[in-house]
């Protein structure tokens, strides 16, 4: 799977090694990172730690640069939908291992916060795609994804943290989704929109998508509205 000429892992071989698709997708060289650094601690095998730290160089250069020459904020971006994400996630992993959260209340919340300074368009609804990590947005586009993963966070602020500050970023990529964002002819979400929810792209599915985030978010939400209802929030 490695390009010997340019570096790099394609996308997919078949089962003979024969390359099928040529692309260089990011969320596959990032995991391949993932994968090889644990490939390393498990057998020693350096060639693992080796590899990834070349797949890292070219994520790296990759972020960095554009064909114009450097992006004006490469060494300062972060994802809204990840950040929330990851937050969520690790509440999850901590329920699920009975594990004390307030260890992690700090930087959960520092998570969830900073999404609610920056990555809420209270304008047009919805969360942008990234911004700085001090604050300031590089991408106001609406991607499906990041929607999802935020209806999820904001819930467990209300249901963990009890602040009433994130209910209404809730509501708002709910109306968002429900208004803009859901193709309702066919019942799944449109890729990505503008700022003010007009279409960019226009398939319906992929590997990410009804399978993944859209399904996932819609079971969360109501395990956590759920929760909510009986609490009497």
């Amino acid at each position: 799977m490695w390009d010997q000429e340019y570096e790099g892992f394609y996308w997919t071989v078949d089962r003979k090694g024969n390359v099928e698709i040529y692309k260089k997708i990011l969320y596959g060289l990032s995991f391949s990172i993932y994968a090889l650094c644990e490939y390393t601690l498990a057998t020693g095998d350096q060639r693992g730690i080796e590899y990834a730290g070349k797949v890292f160089d070219i994520i790296w250069g990759w972020d960095r640069f554009a064909d114009s020459g450097a992006k004006s904020h490469a060494k300062d971006n972060t994802s809204y939908g990840h950040n929330v994400e990851f937050a969520w996630l690790l509440l999850h992993a901590l329920e699920i291992m009975e594990l004390d959260r307030k260890t992690y209340e700090e930087i959960i919340k520092k998570q969830l916060n900073h999404t609610l300074s920056n990555g809420i368009d209270w304008k047009f609804g919805g969360v942008y795609v990234e911004g700085g990590h001090g604050g300031g947005v590089y991408d106001r586009e609406k991607e499906f994804w990041q929607q999802a993963e935020v209806l999820i966070g904001m819930l467990d602020g209300c249901l963990y943290f009890k602040e009433e500050k994130y209910w209404p970023a809730y509501e708002n990529v709910h109306r968002f989704v429900f208004d803009r964002m859901i193709n309702h002819k066919v019942g799944e979400r449109w890729p990505l929109l503008t700022r003010e929810g007009k279409s960019i792209w226009t398939h319906m599915s992929n590997s990410w998508k009804v399978n993944y985030h859209t399904i996932r978010c819609i079971i969360q939400c109501i395990k956590r509205l759920d929760k909510l209802s009986k609490m009497g929030t």
